[in-house]
């Protein structure tokens, strides 16, 4: 992978921008993404969409998404001791907070001059706390005993500085490590992100017959609200979404329910109900042409992904989904195979390329 392609992981990986608040991760990748596309639009519940054409001029559209967003805390109150309650921004796993740094992004008051106050003087370093000696010492980390602590002793500093309704995530650095690993805060879904962003970026160089629609949405922690609307007006014949998945061959992870998919045994393809069957066995058949091994993870109703969304939008929408399979999901090490995410990348290139501009994917 180029030194380019992994320094914009990065930087999606360090961008904080929770659900409802994704403004900063989307303009950096609107930004990075208008060399090799055109047709940028932002829609009022903020998905970002680019196009790159296909050779088949007013040919089928198809839309590729992931989710822009990340989990995250806001705050809710500020108490007379200087210390910052709040609650989740999406499923934030409480037992993984306790000593976390954080960064909390400061809607009001004037942070210049503080230490990490860069993109205009926002940015407020602090850490997650609990109290071990407290009544509260017998019981496991909940919201309700955690606070956030950015090392002022009166409530009347800390709300110069905050406000309730700021945000805050846990501040992680990317981790590459062992057999070609990847760990960091917000893989889920900015891998996702940076998948599409490949693939709209190699197609570009040798596209086929369809135009992809990629497109980076919005609150999908919180509920997959974005997804929704970013399909209309914009004619699309069919999407693909793609998300981060959990990694079910580890230890105590019920395989039987939800399938047994692995960190480094391919991109997982979703299959069930709200799955088009053509779309499916295309990438199926391209996955054996490349000799790229798949797993699938079944989806019997919904998929609690953007598809969710997608299914019924525009009139409804066949679509198939693509995850890549992960450990420690909504955690601030989220850990993924980047073999994983190359074979990914491989696989939905050589599918689109491969797509007829007249293909009939009614269930007929």
């Amino acid at each position: 992978m180029k030194a380019e392609s992994l320094q914009f992981l990065n930087n999606l990986l360090t961008t904080p921008s929770p659900s409802g608040h994704e403004v900063i991760a989307s303009r950096l990748w609107r930004n990075y993404v208008k060399s090799f596309s055109n047709h940028e639009t932002v829609d009022v519940m903020g998905n970002s969409s680019v196009e790159v054409a296909g050779t088949v001029s007013d040919g089928a559209r198809f839309l590729l998404a992931a989710h822009i967003d990340e989990i995250g805390l806001m705050v809710t109150r500020i108490s007379d001791d200087g210390l910052i309650r709040f609650r989740t921004i999406g499923g934030v796993h409480p037992e993984v907070l306790p000593g976390q740094k954080v960064i909390l992004m400061s809607g009001s008051g004037d942070c210049s001059g503080m230490p990490g106050s860069e993109n205009g003087g926002q940015r407020i370093p602090g850490i997650i706390c609990w109290n071990a000696y407290s009544r509260h010492s017998k019981e496991s980390p909940s919201i309700a005993n955690l606070y956030i602590d950015i090392g002022y002793k009166t409530g009347m500093e800390v709300k110069n500085l905050v406000t309730p309704g700021d945000f805050a995530v846990v501040d992680s650095v990317p981790l590459y490590f062992g057999d070609n690993m990847l760990a960091g805060r917000a893989l889920d879904d900015r891998l996702g992100v940076f998948i599409m962003t490949e693939v709209l970026k190699r197609y570009s160089e040798c596209p086929g017959e369809v135009t992809l629609v990629g497109a980076a949405t919005t609150m999908e922690e919180i509920g997959c609200i974005g997804a929704g609307t970013v399909a209309f007006n914009k004619n699309i014949k069919a999407a693909l979404w793609i998300d981060l998945t959990y990694d079910t061959q580890l230890p105590d992870v019920e395989a039987n329910t939800y399938g047994s998919h692995g960190i480094g045994g391919g991109p997982v393809l979703a299959v069930g109900s709200i799955i088009n069957s053509i779309l499916l066995q295309d990438l199926k058949d391209t996955a054996c042409e490349l000799e790229i091994p798949v797993q699938y993870e079944p989806c019997p109703g919904r998929t609690h992904t953007d598809g969710d969304s997608l299914f019924t939008a525009q009139g409804g929408l066949p679509q198939a989904g693509l995850f890549v399979a992960g450990r420690n999901v909504h955690s601030a090490v989220e850990t993924v195979s980047l073999t994983d995410v190359e074979n990914s990348i491989n696989l939905l290139v050589e599918f689109f390329k491969n797509i007829p501009s007249n293909i009939d994917l009614r269930p007929l």
